[in-house]
């Protein structure tokens, strides 16, 4: 999870999902970026605490330097954009399509209309938590984490956009 920290980018849901038993166990999270007010008292909340102290969540705060952006992403084999309540474009997905990371979006907006249109990762629905999960644990399988790879690698290609809302429009009108 990378950018503006707020409320819609859904970080609560995430750290439900992680914390679920049934969460493929391998999975870590680096979540990165200005915390802003809701965040900073959630990740201050003895829920956060007890999931960050398990060690399967590394946190920097505060904007990155474009290179420690870049080792970020590196590291990364998927990125999230199930932001709630969020229809509009995204800086993060074209920052994961330039990497070839394929992506968790929520099953509403803009976002989710791109990807069942390139098919570049997986769209969930962030209030069923039993099915986030499961949809997770399937993105993990090779095979169909290598074609979410390809896909949003022609996704980045068609998409190269002069500024990102021009780009994001070009695409759906296609």
């Amino acid at each position: 999870l990378y950018g503006a920290l707020i409320q819609s980018k859904g970080i609560e849901q995430l750290f439900h999902i992680i914390r679920s038993k049934n969460i493929n166990k391998n999975l870590r999270l680096i979540i990165a970026g200005k915390q802003f007010l809701e965040t900073k008292k959630f990740l201050k909340s003895s829920f956060a605490k007890k999931i960050i102290k398990q060690k399967k969540i590394q946190i920097f705060n505060d904007w990155q330097t474009e290179k420690m952006e870049a080792k970020l992403l590196s590291l990364c084999d998927i990125v999230w954009i199930a932001y709630k309540n969020y229809s509009t474009p995204s800086g993060v997905l074209y920052q994961a399509a330039s990497y070839g990371l394929p992506v968790i979006v929520s099953n509403d907006g803009l976002i989710n209309k791109l990807n069942k249109k390139y098919k570049f990762g997986i769209s969930i629905n962030t209030n069923n938590l039993k099915s986030s999960v499961k949809e997770i644990n399937n993105l993990l399988i090779l095979t169909k984490y290598r074609n979410y790879s390809q896909n949003i690698k022609k996704f980045y290609n068609t998409a190269r956009p002069d500024s990102w809302v021009k780009g994001f429009s070009n695409v759906i009108d296609k």
